[in-house]
This record gives C-alpha cells, sequence and structure tokens, in this order.
C-alpha cells in the first residue's frame, strides 16, 4: 500500500489486529514513477476513492500496467473507463463487503485476474490514448461547425454518465 492520510493510522492498526504485519506492505507516499514501478509488478489495483477524486488518473496507469482495477463507482473515471467484469470491476462507493468479495474472487481466480489486466491494457492502449483522443475531439469539432454532433458511443468524446451519490 503505498501512500498517507487521514485513515492511515486506523488502517496500520487494523493490519496489526488481524496479524498481517507480514503480508500488507504499508509505503508513504513515492515519487510518480516509484509508483507506476510498482504497478507494473502488480496484479490488482484497488481505487477505494469517493467523488472527491475527480478523474483518478492512477486508474489510467493501472490499467497501462495490466492491473485487473477494482474501483470504486464513485470516482470521475470509472463509469468512462471500467466496464465490470469485462476490463475491471466496480463496486458501490463505501460499500466495503462488496469491494472485499470482488477483491477475494479475483485473489481466488486467477484466469479471471488476467483477463481483466489484458482487457484493461486493451482498453487503455487502443481506445483511450491521445491519438485517438485527438481524433475524436478533431471530429467532434468538425461536427460542431455543421451543428449535428454525435458523442463516441465509448472512449474520449463520448456521452458522460450520470454519476449519483444516492446510488453510488
Amino acid at each position: 500500500m503505498i501512500g498517507e492520510g487521514e485513515c492511515l493510522a486506523g488502517i496500520l492498526e487494523k493490519i496489526k489486529q488481524e496479524n498481517l504485519e507480514q503480508e500488507v506492505t504499508v509505503l508513504p507516499f513515492q515519487k510518480p514513477e516509484t509508483v507506476r514501478a510498482y504497478m507494473e509488478r502488480a496484479a490488482i489495483y484497488l481505487l477505494t476513492s469517493d467523488y472527491e477524486e475527480g478523474w483518478g488518473a492512477v486508474v489510467n496507469e493501472a490499467m497501462n500496467s495490466g492491473c485487473a482495477v477494482v474501483a470504486g463507482a464513485a470516482a470521475g473515471c470509472v463509469p468512462y473507463l471500467i466496464k465490470h467484469k469485462k476490463n475491471g470491476l466496480v463496486y458501490r462507493s463505501g460499500d466495503v463487503e462488496e469491494l472485499t468479495a470482488l477483491v477475494t474472487e479475483l485473489l481466488k481466480d486467477n484466469t479471471l485476474r488476467e483477463t481483466l489486466g489484458r482487457t484493461a491494457y486493451d482498453t487503455i492502449v487502443k481506445e483511450w490514448n491521445a491519438q485517438h483522443a485527438a481524433k475524436c475531439f478533431v471530429e467532434f469539432c468538425e461536427n460542431l461547425e455543421k451543428k449535428n454532433v454525435p458523442f463516441e458511443t465509448s472512449g474520449p468524446m463520448s456521452k458522460a454518465p450520470l454519476i449519483s451519490p444516492k446510488n453510488g
């Protein structure tokens, strides 16, 4: 686990209570390139952020690193990037039991974990990349001049899905 924050003391206490000191490594904040190096070696990436996350660029990086991502539905990128059970797993924001069940499923099912990681990588490389985004933006601008603005069905320049705090 990398990073710090207001929940760190509670997390460290829980690790101790569960006798997981040998299983869980907690590192302080790291430089982005160091975090990315850890992602490259990881199989699973957890994004437990909520509505305050904004986009959550680390999800792009984790997917590009081939991680199976488990993400809370409230982070801005999740409804765009993660297709549940296709290229990642999504849980209702704040639902710890659902998060736990999804992570447990990934830990038990190597095939699912590897498939999600490969598909996540493909999502970033083939759809969510700078070249594709630029192409979509140019097409959008050309259509805007013609007053005909069809949105992409997915990826850059697609319609923004609603994210509701009420139902996460």
